[in-house]
């Protein structure tokens, strides 16, 4: 999810944030509405990095939902094993209903962590010859024991074995709802300059899940948490546009841009999505290098764990993957349909359904960031001003024409 620090929340745009974001644009001696070609598309590939793309390509690509892959924490493409939960000879158990197979599934992850942790235990006391007592056990012997290099880490106690759940079947289905929105949102991205395949960005985030909200309060399939969205976008108690695709996604390109403009490199700037701009000037310097196969080896924070560490190297696995499922599977795109207004003056639900004809139901399938409280009870209260609201096109006329007779009637008063 994206972190901005310091960050300081606005409930809606004011005329100092508008002449605020017009001087830092030029500050950076451009208007992105203007831009002619994007920031150079220098996503560069370390081995380290490397190791871990090819990891999340098969997370991404290979293993389905199904299975759990169990592999080194710190060097993620090493891979100790695989457990296919839905296949009935690792089950040995007839097919369950979803609850039941999350708990057995549940059991199983955590019963092969312990094993896995009790023989790294054993590695302590530097014993070449221990007997292993169970598979995790012999697997640990076979991978670490018999390389010079992961024995030493092995007997320095620095292995950390990792459960992950195969995402295959999911960034599948994610791809087929991305054709919906992905040509749009590159389309914002180049007018900002931006490289229009940092939109993968959102498999990484919430494989493209609109609905998606974490523990910890973010929210859209760009995962904004919602002081840092209000530097961008409307969030209060009658809309989120955290939720609508095409808004979250402008917000995500200025921070990106914002990104990228302090750090001078796309691998700290994509990481500063998850980790904040902040974190990665620290890593930068504390390292004194853009390398950032350096940054992850060598720069060490409470706070920049194994998600932060890892986030550049899923994006470069999702920009792989996207393409290949995209050269196999000929998505269908679908025609916009969609026009748009902005409100030039506060307008209720109820007042927005008088005059465009549609219904309060039309409204909010056409404008996910609309709260539900807000369709249900509070569709009397106005939106702000400067809204955007989105709608087929007869209806969009319809109110422009409402807004425009209102601005005439002003005047002549």
């Amino acid at each position: 999810m994206p972190e901005i620090r310091p960050c300081y929340g606005f409930n809606r745009p004011t005329k100092l944030t508008l002449i605020l974001g017009v001087a830092w644009f030029i500050c950076l001696g451009f208007a992105p509405s203007k831009l002619q070609s994007p920031i150079p598309d220098q996503f560069i590939v370390g081995d380290f990095v490397n190791k871990q793309a090819l990891f999340w390509e098969k997370v991404f690509f290979i293993f389905p939902t199904s299975t759990m892959i169990f592999h080194d924490s710190d060097d993620p493409d090493l891979i100790l094993q695989i457990i296919d939960l839905k296949n009935p000879s690792a089950l040995n158990e007839p097919l369950m209903d979803d609850a039941a197979f999350k708990t057995y599934r549940d059991q199983i992850m955590l019963q092969t962590l312990r094993d896995y942790s009790a023989g790294l235990q054993k590695f302590k006391k530097n014993d070449l010859s221990f007997v292993p007592n169970n598979d995790a056990e012999e697997r640990l012997k076979a991978v670490y024991l018999s390389h010079p290099d992961r024995k030493k880490r092995a007997f320095s106690n620095q292995i950390k074995i990792r459960a992950q759940s195969g995402l295959a079947d999911k960034f599948r289905r994610a791809a087929e709802t991305a054709s919906e929105y992905l040509s749009t949102m590159e389309e914002i991205f180049l007018t900002h300059g931006l490289p229009p395949s940092l939109t993968r960005m959102a498999f990484v985030e919430s494989m493209f899940n609109i609905e998606a909200k974490s523990k910890v309060g973010a929210s859209g399939i760009w995962q904004f948490m919602p002081e840092t969205a209000r530097l961008f976008m409307y969030v209060n108690n009658l809309v989120d546009e955290r939720n609508s695709p095409i808004k979250a996604t402008r917000a995500a390109a200025q921070l990106l841009l914002k990104n990228y403009a302090e750090l001078g490199s796309w691998p700290h700037a994509i990481t500063a999505y998850n980790h904040g701009t902040y974190g990665m000037l620290q890593a930068i310097k504390k390292t004194g290098s853009l390398d950032f196969d350096k940054t992850i080896l060598q720069y060490e924070s409470p706070s920049f764990g194994f998600a932060s560490k890892n986030f550049y190297g899923e994006f470069i696995a999702a920009r792989r993957v996207y393409y290949k499922i995209k050269s196999q599977i000929q998505f269908k795109i679908r025609p916009k349909i969609l026009d748009s207004v902005v409100l030039d003056s506060p307008m209720s639900l109820q007042d927005i359904s008088k005059v465009s004809g549609l219904d309060i139901g039309d409204i909010s399938r056409y404008n996910h960031c609309i709260l539900p409280e807000t369709v249900s009870r509070n569709y009397d209260k106005p939106l702000p001003k400067f809204f955007e609201f989105f709608a087929p096109k007869t209806p969009i006329e319809k109110l422009r024409k409402k807004m425009t007779q209102q601005i005439s009637q002003n005047r002549n008063f």
